[in-house]
């Protein structure tokens, strides 16, 4: 699946002139109802060629037409338009990019920050960065995965709070629980776990500032040396495992 993050632009669904409702009409609505999207809105490529928006947390999913107002209503319907248009660093090379994915993932496998290891490192398995909320769906569903993918990888899990007060909460306590115990409780949706007075809070607060230094928005948030970025969960084990080979 392929993935593109449109930031700071109007969204209007072609599906409005499907139902006789003209662009000047959208444009000069009196009234309208905010919707709770989380994390923004991403075109994603499907697997059939299908073009959709999704919100960043994989809530609301749209046909992926849409009309950009300050490119003089322009409709984006093709993965590769939105790329010339928004893609950050677009005139960087795909090796670059992954040199530079390549980077970040040894910078944090070798940073003390709040995270933990799923599949034990002989020395040749490649180490993949997985970014999570513990109280995303999505990052559970990856979760699951992992253990399937150990033999020819080592998963790292970055625990970072996306999902509002209640997530950024849960992170807090889950700072004070046994390192070797996190991704038991995580995986259980212990929301009360056992802690200690030995809280990882420096560690946490790295956590957040790589987040934030990357820019990440929304998660699951997921990167391998050969596939690059992927933001959002895998529908298959086969689907994560052709992302980590390059091949998705």
């Amino acid at each position: 699946m392929k993935t593109l993050h449109l930031r700071n632009i109007a969204l209007i669904a072609t599906m409005a002139t499907a139902l006789g409702v003209s662009h000047a009409a959208i444009a000069n609505s009196k009234e309208s109802v905010e919707l709770p999207v989380k994390g923004g809105i991403f075109l994603h490529k499907l697997e059939d060629g299908q073009t959709v928006l999704m919100s960043g947390d994989g809530r609301f999913v749209i046909p992926g037409r849409f009309v950009d107002r300050e490119q003089g209503m322009e409709v984006i319907a093709s993965i590769d338009k939105a790329k010339e248009l928004y893609s950050e660093g677009a005139s960087v090379t795909g090796t670059n990019r992954l040199e530079q994915v390549a980077s970040l993932i040894d910078r944090v496998v070798s940073t003390d920050m709040l995270k933990y290891q799923v599949g034990e490192q002989d020395g040749n398995k490649e180490e993949v960065v997985v970014f999570i909320d513990p109280l995303c769906p999505y990052c559970h569903q990856i979760l699951k995965m992992q253990p399937e993918l150990t033999d020819e990888y080592v998963f790292v899990n970055v625990v970072i709070p996306l999902l509002g007060p209640r997530s950024d909460n849960y992170v807090s306590q889950l700072s004070c629980v046994e390192p070797d115990t996190l991704g038991e409780v995580i995986l259980s949706r212990n929301m009360s776990p056992d802690v200690t007075d030995a809280c990882r809070d420096e560690e946490e607060a790295v956590a957040r500032r790589t987040a934030n230094t990357v820019g990440i928005e929304s998660v699951p948030y997921t990167l391998s040396k050969k596939g690059g970025v992927q933001l959002g969960a895998f529908r298959t084990v086969e689907q994560f495992k052709a992302f980590l080979e390059g091949r998705g």
